[in-house]
């Protein structure tokens, strides 16, 4: 017997992830940049990558081995790089948040090469 899959619009499916997160307590800025790579990974045929991740992220909120909200320390920082401390939180959101987000690195080191 053949069952045909269902077909999601690409908005409906990022609406429908970044509800999930909030509602699961992710701040909506993380929500919604999470939703965002989930969505794409799906696009470019990385299913394993994408919106079939939201019940994991949801179960590791509620044993509190992910923590939605955690706040994001600077650990270390030099002209070309730094050292980010999540603290447990959604991975995606780390990078794409302040204080981290102010970290482009200007070219201001010589390459040993």
């Amino acid at each position: 017997m053949f069952v045909e899959m269902p077909t999601v619009s690409h908005d409906a499916l990022h609406r429908l992830i970044k509800e999930i997160l909030e509602t699961s307590a992710v701040p909506t800025e993380h929500a919604e940049t999470v939703a965002q790579h989930l969505v794409k990974a799906n696009l470019a045929g990385h299913d394993s990558h994408g919106a079939i991740r939201v019940p994991s992220y949801v179960a590791l909120i509620e044993e509190g081995k992910i923590i939605p909200d955690a706040p994001i320390d600077v650990i270390d920082e030099s002209a070309a790089s730094a050292v980010v401390d999540g603290n447990w939180g959604l991975g995606f959101a780390v990078p794409s948040s302040p204080p981290t987000s102010s970290f482009v690195r200007p070219r201001t080191t010589e390459s040993p090469l």
